[in-house]
């Protein structure tokens, strides 16, 4: 059936007949062949009331995900399809919108959840409020490469100069009320890699920062086609910040240590691409926006980036 809004979308997919409780939202560009993967995941989530839905919006896919997720007849997935690219931010964004639970969970296609996440997380998160949980990455064979990162319990006191929320696209649970009082995620395009680090930027300003549930509840996926291997996604971060210092989220003295920070961080990412001259321009950033000793002590950190892109990946 066809809904009447703004945006030019049309849903498909069986609704689940009883009113669900909470809302699981995936976005999707592209992503056909990887999507069934966190969709299953989502599913299968173990202990979960059936009051449950799962809303995957379909971004203007060249493949519509009606497609890949064809045989899924599980009432509780719902497929919204937006006829434009709106990208990551207004696509989540349109997935609360149209969700009917009072309660928001959101998951990215290209990551999955393990069976007990929303059972441990959902009964630590508040009434008004939001939590996130643990993280592992894993490479395209699904071997793990990264020790469990769990942000530390005052992460959102540093949270607009480094961002200790890993993978908290894929495991935020918020109630509804608190995501629209800090207007979601923001749907500017310059922004979008960093959408999610706006968001957790709104929150902890407005006094409702994440619970931290220390568990792993989620795997994220690594792979030439997402954002945590590009290195221009860490670009996105310095709009961000424009962003957040025209809401007043930020303000000097931690404004030049954010973009110090951010500018050390997209070098890193370059030089561990092996792309070092599109490194340089952060460099020379990192110089203007701190002091002398802190460009000294960050240097370290650019050159060590460059040995591990040199060192194999070990899986376990």
């Amino acid at each position: 059936m066809r809904l009447k809004v703004a945006l030019p979308i049309r849903e498909s997919k069986n609704m689940t007949t009883s009113q669900p409780w909470i809302s699981v939202i995936i976005p999707s560009h592209n992503r056909g062949e990887l999507l069934r993967r966190a969709v299953d995941s989502a599913l299968r989530q173990s202990h979960v009331d059936p009051g449950f839905e799962v809303v995957v919006v379909d971004d203007a896919s060249d493949v519509p995900v009606d497609v890949s997720l064809a045989d899924v007849t599980d009432p509780r997935l719902r497929i919204v399809r937006s006829e434009r690219n709106i990208e990551r931010g207004a696509s989540r964004n349109l997935g609360a919108k149209l969700a009917e639970a009072p309660l928001l969970a959101f998951l990215d296609s290209d990551d999955e959840w393990l069976p007990e996440k929303l059972s441990r997380q959902i009964p630590l998160t508040p009434a008004r409020g939001a939590s996130v949980t643990g993280m592992v990455n894993v490479d395209e064979q699904g071997r793990t490469f990264s020790d469990e990162r769990v942000p530390p319990r005052d992460a959102h006191h540093h949270i607009a100069r480094t961002n200790l929320f890993y993978g908290s696209g894929s495991s935020l649970v918020i109630d509804r009320e608190s995501f629209d009082a800090v207007g979601g995620y923001p749907e500017e395009r310059a922004v979008q890699g960093a959408e999610d680090w706006v968001l957790l930027v709104r929150l902890a300003r407005a006094g409702i920062p994440p619970t931290i549930v220390p568990f792993t509840g989620v795997r994220v996926h690594v792979h030439p086609g997402n954002s945590t291997a590009d290195p221009s996604n860490a670009e996105a971060t310095w709009p961000a910040l424009d962003l957040m210092e025209r809401e007043g989220l930020v303000v000097e003295p931690e404004l030049s240590l954010a973009r110090h920070g951010k500018a050390v961080n997209i070098a890193r990412q370059f030089v561990r691409a092996r792309q070092p001259k599109n490194a340089v321009p952060w460099l020379r950033q990192a110089w203007s926006w701190g002091t002398p000793i802190a460009f000294l002590r960050s240097a370290p950190l650019v050159l060590a980036s460059g040995l591990a892109s040199v060192l194999p990946r070990r899986g376990w």
